[in-house]
């Protein structure tokens, strides 16, 4: 009787433990499912804030695009970032860079009247071949684009002989000048001599662009050290066959 009691004393522990230990299996479960149940209500709270800030990044994108189309700073500024982001991530980017953006922009912006953005992006891409192509399509139209183009180009290709060459056949295109101090500036910095000198026989009966020429020449001769003799020759002689002579033509020719 006394083993029957201890057997059914030990059996009554057992029992309570065993609920006991059901209650909190019961209790860690609804623990459980409220903290996945928690879990998926953040995770719908942070897919929908996610979904919101998509939105608003397609918006901003929108706004982005139209301002690409009508503002001149952000066209110009997207596309250095643009080619800066690209070029981060593919050594081979700027080969793709030259054989297509600039066609697509000569297309895209051939209707629009924005020369210097054009001329930026085209000088930017650093493609001599793509200013060529530009220049044979648009040549009475974008004359100034042509010649910003390739002075950004020269720059930015470190004076590469080709540009140099690119600069001086434009310079036959420039007949119809209106801006005479731009296009000045756009010859000299095209850096030789020797474009200068062409360009003041080119433009003899441009008085006021060959004064600026001649201002921008002796400007460079007195702020660089050195120049190839057989291009300060040619510039003398392009002086010296001017019918009339100011006294700064004759000063650049003493200065030579």
């Amino acid at each position: 009787m006394e083993e029957f009691l201890q057997t059914l004393h030990t059996t009554s522990e057992s029992t309570e433990e065993l609920l006991y230990n059901a209650e909190r299996f019961k209790a860690l479960l609804n623990e459980k499912n409220e903290n996945e149940k928690k879990s998926l209500i953040e995770l719908k709270e942070e897919n929908e804030k996610l979904k919101t800030e998509l939105q608003k990044e397609e918006e901003w994108a929108k706004c982005v695009a139209h301002d690409v189309i009508s503002d001149e700073e952000s066209f110009k500024i997207g596309m250095l970032k643009a080619i800066w982001e690209l070029s981060r991530f593919d050594t081979n980017i700027k080969d793709m860079i030259e054989e297509d953006v600039p066609n697509l922009l000569i297309e895209y912006l051939s209707s629009e009247s924005n020369h210097e953005i054009l001329a930026s992006c085209l000088g930017i891409l650093g493609n001599i071949a793509a200013i060529e192509e530009f220049r044979k399509i648009l040549v009475d139209k974008y004359t100034t684009c042509i010649g910003q183009a390739i002075k950004i180009a020269k720059n930015i290709l470190d004076a590469s002989e080709d540009c140099l060459i690119d600069a001086r056949e434009s310079i036959s295109y420039l007949s119809n000048i209106s801006m005479e101090k731009f296009m000045a500036n756009m010859i000299v910095q095209c850096g030789t001599l020797e474009t200068v000198a062409y360009s003041i026989n080119k433009f003899e009966e441009n008085d006021t662009f060959v004064d600026l020429l001649v201002q921008l020449a002796t400007n460079l001769l007195n702020n660089t050290d050195k120049h190839p003799i057989e291009e300060c020759d040619m510039l003398k002689q392009s002086l010296m066959s001017l019918k009339t002579k100011t006294k700064q033509m004759i000063s650049l020719i003493t200065l030579i």
